[in-house]
This record gives C-alpha cells, sequence and structure tokens, in this order.
C-alpha cells in the first residue's frame, strides 16, 4: 500500500464518540495527512477517541474517514515520515 502522507486531511473533534456517527463534529485542525497524524499523536490517550481525520480520496488509504485506531497505526508505520 502506498500511502501519500501529503495529501489533504483534517482532524475533528466530538463531544462524545456516539456524536461521531452523526459526522456533527467541529473541525480543529486542517493540513497534511502527516501533519495531521502529529496534531492527533500529540493529544493525550484520553482526548484521542474523541477525534478522528478526514482523509482525502488520493491519499491511498482506501476510506475517507480514519478512527483513532487507524490514525495511531498509520504513525507507526515505517514509512510514515520523521521529520
Amino acid at each position: 500500500m502506498s500511502i501519500k502522507y501529503d495529501s489533504p486531511a483534517s482532524v475533528h473533534k466530538f463531544v462524545s464518540r456516539r456524536d461521531a456517527l452523526t459526522l456533527e463534529g467541529s473541525q480543529v485542525f486542517q493540513g497534511s495527512l502527516k501533519d495531521c497524524v502529529r496534531y492527533f499523536m500529540a493529544k493525550s490517550p484520553t482526548e484521542r477517541p474523541f477525534l478522528d481525520m478526514q482523509v482525502s480520496e488520493d491519499s491511498g488509504l482506501g476510506k475517507a474517514i480514519l478512527e483513532p485506531s487507524e490514525i495511531v497505526w498509520l504513525a507507526q508505520r515505517d514509512d510514515f515520515p520523521k521529520d
């Protein structure tokens, strides 16, 4: 799988995980996929369950919305940009 870490993405915050199902969250950060992953990982583990990420179709991920566990997986990949 080839992931385009420079593709556009945004991080959204929800009051509860139930709100995430309705897509009623507010955008809290926008940038490249790699910058959004870094923003997410800088948050405390207690904040992360209330965040998700919307990614562009050309990201190479095959889906539009990433849940917290998927964002952590991206950050841990060997090909994730370290700079």
